[in-house]
């Protein structure tokens, strides 16, 4: 079977022509309308990593003045370790005087009266010592209460350095003044700060 058109030649090429243009328009647009997808997708991922871009340097500028501060802190607790450090090596060798006070003031008998109780460290040497006046009812009093502070583990040697008879009109009759030599060292375990880590 054959076709026969009765048109003009020029008019067939004419209708060949105008579909192979509508052919290309239609390619055109389809081409467009997908560039324009691929653009807008491009678009809202561009603006996504945009945003996230943003919101990362948020973070990292909370992240850096948290690490500003930090370091700040860290140098606070720096000079905190070097004023601990500083204390415990003066606090080395001297006693604890929450533990050696009540210990020897326990050893006071009732018939012992204390006036003054002063504390002393010999740099030198290295001791210290714990100056004691008071007044007692009898010498023997005062004996006694030499012997209990030398059977403490905290005590050293103890100096009796003068006991006089007090005036008849006092309800103590003997003035003494004690001189202990004190061999606790244990102040540096008084110093207890915790500085975290």
């Amino acid at each position: 079977m054959y076709k026969i058109s009765l048109l003009p030649e020029k008019y067939r090429l004419e209708r060949l022509k105008a579909a192979q243009r509508l052919d290309l328009v239609i390619y055109f647009l389809f081409f467009t309308v997908i560039c324009l997808i691929l653009l807008a997708l491009s678009t809202f991922v561009r603006l996504n990593r945009t945003l996230e871009l943003e919101s990362l340097d948020a973070e990292i500028g909370k992240l850096e003045a948290e690490i500003a501060s930090l370091s700040e802190y860290a140098e606070k607790k720096d000079v905190v370790e070097s004023v601990y450090r500083n204390i415990a090596s003066l606090a080395d060798g001297l006693p604890s005087m929450p533990r050696v006070i009540p210990q020897i003031l326990e050893t006071v008998p009732m018939s012992i009266s204390i006036d003054n109780v002063s504390v002393g460290y010999n740099a030198n040497s290295k001791t210290t010592t714990m100056e004691i006046t008071g007044d007692a009812i009898d010498y023997s009093d005062v004996a006694g209460w030499i012997k209990a502070l030398d059977e403490l583990e905290l005590t050293g040697e103890i100096y009796h350095s003068y006991s006089q008879g007090m005036p008849d009109n006092s309800s103590y009759n003997v003035s003494f003044e004690l001189t202990v030599e004190v061999l606790d060292k244990s102040a540096v375990d008084d110093i207890v700060w915790d500085l975290g880590d």
